[in-house]
């Protein structure tokens, strides 16, 4: 298996910037990683060191239920997240890393949570960290041996550059319409920036949470009812007049979407 887990490391990169580029699925890229190791399941996630707390972003193999139930109690009683926010960025590493395993049996997580999915170790990666959040990719499983456990997390930290690099073009580009994926909204939601992506005649094309907010809120932007970005400040009109001016001679804001 270890042989077969380094075999597929061009087949998930592929799938990674197939699901970048709208050709793929980043559901479908989750699911498939699960199955490098026995009862396998996916999780891109984020922790927050300030509040001790985080949430399953997008998971695979979960049931919907104890989903609900990490992000609403068991996020902050994880007991690998004390040094998984101390590991380098792009290091793979196997849960035994993290937190013995004897004393793991002995939690709360691991009885009330991990148990209800038939899991008790796993690896996970840290792709990249700001602001106190650490954005994470972890698989668990039931245990397994050295080799296949150092193999898939050694696939995992080979993957963290490229999935780094998704979630930057996703912060840098301008949306093109539709969704985001499940992660990104979470990124801009855990950090509490309110992100608003607009488009050609400030029609909105995405926002996070904290930005839908704002834009409900009315204050200081709203949105009209054909769906276009409002303002009663001067000085913002003028900014993104400025902003889509840029977009149109196509220097700075890019290409007009």
């Amino acid at each position: 298996m270890a042989r077969d887990v380094r075999e597929l490391e061009g087949a998930f990169i592929s799938e990674i910037y197939a699901a970048l580029l709208g050709h793929g699925d980043w559901q479908v890229f989750l699911r498939r990683l699960t199955a490098i190791l026995p009862n396998g399941k996916g999780t891109l996630f984020y922790h927050d060191v300030a509040a001790g707390a985080g949430a399953l972003s997008l998971s695979a193999n979960m049931e919907a239920a104890n989903v609900d139930a990490y992000n609403c109690h068991f996020s902050g009683r994880n007991p690998w997240m004390a040094k998984a926010m101390l590991r380098p960025l792009g290091l793979g590493v196997r849960a035994e890393q993290m937190f013995p395993p004897d004393e793991l049996l002995r939690t709360e997580f691991y009885n009330d949570f991990l148990r209800r999915e038939g899991v008790q170790s796993g690896v996970g990666v840290t792709i990249f960290r700001e602001q106190g959040c650490n954005f994470m990719l972890s698989l668990m499983s039931v245990p397994v041996d050295d080799a296949e456990g150092n193999a898939a997390a050694e696939l995992l930290g080979r993957l963290a550059p490229h999935l780094r690099q998704a979630f930057a073009y996703y912060r840098g580009a301008k949306p093109t319409g539709g969704a985001a994926p499940p992660f990104v909204g979470a990124i801009t939601d855990a950090l509490t920036v309110a992100c608003v992506a607009i488009g050609f005649g400030r029609s909105v094309r995405w926002a996070n949470a904290a930005g839908w907010r704002l834009l409900t809120e009315g204050d200081p932007i709203g949105i009209d009812a054909r769906g276009r970005l409002k303002t009663c400040s001067a000085e913002l009109r003028e900014a993104i007049a400025l902003a889509q001016a840029a977009s149109d001679r196509q220097d700075g804001a890019g290409k007009r979407v």
